[in-house]
């Protein structure tokens, strides 16, 4: 029988790859792999490694349930996780409820807000992907 691995240290079970997803195979099991395309590279910056250099643009989903991350975000990030990406941007979360762009803006400004952002965080790096976060204000013509 076929037995799946886990992602080590993964709160729940994820079926672990060999390789990692985005991650190029080794040319001495794909011989094209010996250049790869530069997108393909990994990159490090600041000590922080990054697979290849396929990045994700955060893009407002306008999706949360009084600024927290819903399953919707889980999927929407998750998705690119599985793809492969090197790094996913959120998209912009407000520091303030005052200053979110919609009434379903991501934000950060309770603590209750933590634990579904954390989810797609594990889930992310179990897929052995980097996050970041674009922190946003509306500034003094928001719409909230």
């Amino acid at each position: 029988p076929i037995i799946n691995k886990r992602v080590p240290n993964a709160d729940q079970f994820y079926p672990h790859t060999e390789h990692s997803i985005g991650e190029a195979l080794p040319a001495s099991i794909f011989p094209q792999n010996t250049k790869l395309p530069k997108p393909f590279t990994p990159l490090t910056l600041r000590g922080v490694e990054f697979k290849n250099r396929i990045w994700v643009s955060p893009m407002c989903m306008y999706s949360s349930e009084n600024g927290a991350a819903t399953d919707f975000h889980l999927v929407h990030i998750g998705q690119y996780a599985l793809g492969g990406a090197g790094l996913i941007m959120l998209e912009a979360t407000s520091v303030l409820p005052e200053g979110r762009l919609s009434a379903e803006d991501a934000g950060l400004w309770d603590d209750s807000q933590i634990a579904p952002l954390k989810r797609i965080v594990d889930f992310v790096h179990a897929m052995g992907g980097r996050l970041g976060i674009q922190l946003g204000h509306g500034g003094r013509k928001v719409s909230t």
